[in-house]
């Protein structure tokens, strides 16, 4: 059993309709968990009824929360949610809230030391302090897969974020709008497979995913190039299915599996999450079946 952190912000999407739990690195850590490993939030919450209802909920997910930071001076983080008629989301990201003002301490760094795998992205790191803490957790992981989910949000990301991250990257994902704005970014060109492979080269990258929505995706590490099609999906929102494959990818990558068997795992969690109301939606037994026999 892996113990595997999600490392960043938790807050909940508010939709037309209502509220649902989210922010990556918990939808990562939930899946890690429905899995049957331990999938362990490193976040924070104001001292607020909707951050009581963050802990409470997470708790039904049965994941642990005594490393879930308590703020008494910053609201639960909060996104409006919007979706198109292909239920792709747009985001409103409220800012000046409590995993804003995250801190490693004690327990986050013995929590990274322990672990087996660390998943973090950029947006956690759009304030100087959360960005400070998302660094010290990573340096105590030394010798931990860190996974970059890269997750670029509106304005939330900049170069020397993104070539900061890269430094401390054991897996890269990322998808193909992704590709391009890191591209841009960095003031690099050429074709996709040419910029990932001279990225990983420079940064000492084992693993890079790029998503493709339903086209599934492709993964790219020293032994070979792999792409994947999707299962069939009748998708109702993809709101965490890229946490759900980012979790499925790391599990099977742990596992020592061939890349092909690596993407085929976490293209079924994300097939799965989009034909989903949700991001954390139950995982029946039948597809964590599935998925360790694949």
């Amino acid at each position: 059993m892996y113990t595997i952190i999600g490392l960043g912000e938790v807050l909940w999407d508010i939709f037309e309709d209502g509220k649902v739990l989210g922010g990556a690195p918990c939808n990562f850590a939930y899946h890690v968990s429905a899995l049957g490993h331990v999938g362990l939030p490193l976040t924070r919450v104001g001292e607020d009824e909707l951050g009581r209802e963050i802990v409470g909920v997470l708790q039904k997910l049965g994941l642990r929360t005594d490393s879930v930071q308590l703020d008494p001076s910053h609201p639960t983080g909060r996104v409006l949610v919007q979706l198109d008629r292909k239920g792709v989301p747009d985001f409103t990201i409220i800012e000046n809230v409590a995993w804003d003002c995250m801190s490693a301490d004690k327990s986050w760094l013995e929590a990274a030391r322990g672990a087996d795998a660390v998943c973090f992205g950029t947006l956690a790191q759009r304030t100087r302090t959360s960005r400070a803490a998302i660094r010290k957790v990573l340096a105590a992981a030394e010798g931990v897969v860190r996974v970059f989910d890269v997750n670029f949000r509106q304005q939330f990301f900049t170069r020397r974020i993104v070539v900061d991250s890269l430094k401390r990257t054991t897996i890269l994902k990322l998808n193909e709008d992704e590709v391009r704005w890191m591209q841009e970014l960095l003031g690099a060109g050429g074709k996709e497979e040419e910029f990932v492979r001279a990225t990983m080269e420079e940064y000492g990258i084992r693993l890079a995913c790029v998503t493709r929505g339903e086209r599934g995706c492709t993964l790219y590490a020293g032994d070979g190039t792999v792409s994947r099609l999707v299962p069939p999906t009748q998708v109702k929102d993809t709101v965490g299915s890229g946490d759900a494959f980012t979790a499925g990818l790391v599990i099977k990558y742990l596992d020592g599996r061939p890349l092909e068997a690596v993407a085929d795992g976490a293209n079924l969690l994300g097939a799965y999450v989009a034909g989903c109301r949700g991001a954390t939606p139950p995982v029946p037994a039948e597809v964590v079946s599935k998925f360790y026999l694949l």
